[in-house]
């Protein structure tokens, strides 16, 4: 072990924390847990700074790299190529200050990061949610001025701001001194403090209304230079942005075929969108939804054990809830919350965005019709067994900070999508769950597409909607919150099927080289042990 090297990794990760504290504390490290962010022009500068000092400081230990072993080597370039893209990012993109979310989303986050899991005595954990709280109306100012002198803010992400706002104050004036009702020594200063922020928020909520909508006239893309820059300093891809468009159009196709075989073999001569209109009838109820997610993950996991597909670490648990109200714009159907990496307990939240009772009935019933049964199988395999769970819960127990810091959405939704693939091709489900998932794999390569070329300026937003209702049928209330977040988070969209591409084809490769020796569950095993990093670190382990 090379002692320098771990105590720069040690410094740079104890500060990476330091200047994320709601970051941190999601993670499990709890030195931050009274901090809230500070997002004012010279803490945002003098961060930039000390990254750029790191990323220096990490070149020089690696033009010494034969005094570092292989994993320390793997844990540098990553934390290296991290951190560069990082400042990148931050520099050109500018997002605090163009992103009217970012503050009403920190917010709520730092706060129900402290509720969510049970890490220490609820008391305790109100202590810090009350520090925290004292700051909001700080942060909120530091975003109202950042906003205030901000040019290129894009309309859109004006009206979410506003959206995510007004959503998340039920937050403040229920959810928080509902549990701090449990706390009674400091309920009162609670409420008061929630009373603080909530008041603040409104605030932000007027302003936004008032003086930054009106301005609001920027883009929210990414452009192309910066796009690619991405894909190849902080994916390790060997893509470019053009060639990633082709890609994703090269799998519409593809998948669109594939499709039209399997409702073929389903009832011949209906074609595959006329079967998947007639499967979304068949839904759970409503008041059923969340159960019923539960028990199909929970036949994935007891298949995953019999068939010796990977391997299950003691201590893990996912456990099921409706999406929070503030998130469930952002996620139409179902989304995952990974355990903590640096805590002990390993437990998942599942979370199910329930049918909105305030809509009217017949959004509600296209909303229904979003969860059929069969699309639940795959998505229960995704966010659950053997996708994100298990592969995020393998990933927080290495023995690795950096990895367990810093992981790759390419390896993340990648899995998830690959593990789809693989749990047909073992034999978990039928064809009805075949085609949604051919489905879903389509909405991927759309993604793709919509992802490079909203953010090079080649579609506009309702281009991209309607790419996803004509193209892969999702409901167009569904498309437009997907689309919301696509224009926020540049090259997560394409890491989907990127991912799964990259997957199936270290998967044959190791095949290959293994030869009568390949076992499928060594495979995965292996794969998941190096965490969350870019595929091609872990094909130049696994390969060479």
């Amino acid at each position: 072990m090379n002692l320098q090297f771990r105590d720069k990794i040690d410094e740079i990760l104890n500060f990476w924390y330091s200047t994320r504290p709601t970051r941190a504390t999601m993670v499990g490290i709890h030195d931050y847990d009274c901090d809230l962010e500070k997002l004012d022009p010279d803490s945002r500068k003098e961060t930039l700074s000390r990254f750029e000092g790191f990323v220096s400081d990490l070149e020089k230990l690696e033009a010494s790299s034969d005094q570092l072993d292989d994993d320390e080597l793997l844990d540098l370039r990553l934390v290296r190529n991290h951190l560069d893209a990082t400042v990148k990012f931050e520099r050109e993109y500018r997002q605090p200050d163009r992103d009217a979310t970012v503050y009403p989303d920190l917010c709520e986050w730092s706060i129900y990061s402290l509720l969510m899991r049970d890490f220490a005595p609820l008391e305790e954990r109100m202590e810090s949610a009350l520090k925290r709280l004292h700051q909001i109306p700080r942060l909120i100012d530091e975003g109202m001025a950042n906003l205030t002198e901000a040019s290129g803010i894009p309309e859109i992400w004006t009206r979410l701001g506003m959206e995510v706002t007004q959503a998340g104050m039920g937050f403040y004036t229920s959810m928080i001194p509902m549990m701090a009702a449990e706390v009674p020594s400091i309920s009162g200063d609670i409420r008061s403090a929630c009373d603080a922020a909530a008041a603040s928020l409104e605030i932000y909520n007027r302003f936004l209304r008032d003086r930054i909508l009106p301005k609001s006239d920027g883009e929210f893309c990414l452009g192309e230079d910066m796009f690619d820059y991405l894909l190849k300093h902080d994916y390790m891809l060997s893509y470019t942005s053009d060639e990633l468009v082709e890609v994703g159009r090269e799998y519409i196709e593809s998948t669109l075929e594939e499709l039209r075989q399997a409702a073929e073999e389903i009832e011949p001569g209906k074609d595959w969108k006329e079967l998947i209109d007639e499967f979304k009838t068949d839904t759970p109820s409503a008041e059923n939804l969340v159960d019923y997610y539960r028990r199909e993950a929970e036949r994935a996991r007891r298949f995953i054990i019999e068939k010796e597909i990977v391997s299950i670490p003691d201590g893990e648990k996912l456990e099921f809830d409706e999406t929070p109200e503030s998130r469930r714009s952002r996620l139409p159907y179902a989304g995952y919350v990974v355990p903590a990496a640096f805590e002990g307990g390993q437990t998942g939240t599942f979370w199910v965005t329930p049918i909105n009772t305030d809509f009217p009935p017949e959004q509600q019933r296209e909303q229904l019709m979003g969860h059929p049964k069969p699309a639940i199988t795959v998505i229960a395999i995704h966010e659950g067994y053997p996708g994100h769970h298990l592969q995020l819960v393998r990933s927080n127990l290495i023995d690795s900070r950096a990895r367990k810091a810093f992981g790759s959405d390419v390896f993340i939704e990648g899995w998830a999508l690959y593990c789809e693939e693989m749990m047909y091709e073992q034999g978990f489900y039928d064809l009805k769950s075949r085609l949604f998932m051919l489905k879903h794999q389509l909405w991927r390569a759309c993604r793709v597409v919509i992802d490079v070329e909203l953010h090079r300026g080649n579609m506009g937003f309702q281009e991209a909607v309607r790419m996803l209702v004509d193209i892969v049928r999702v409901e167009e209330v569904s498309a437009i919150s997907e689309v919301k977040r696509y224009t926020q988070s540049p090259t997560q969209p394409m890491s989907y099927l990127t991912g799964k591409i990259e997957l199936m084809k270290l998967r044959e490769e190791y095949r290959k080289k293994a030869g009568g020796d390949f076992d499928l569950r060594a495979f995965h095993d292996r794969l998941l042990s190096f965490g969350s990093i870019p595929v091609g670190l872990i094909a130049d382990r696994m390969l060479n």
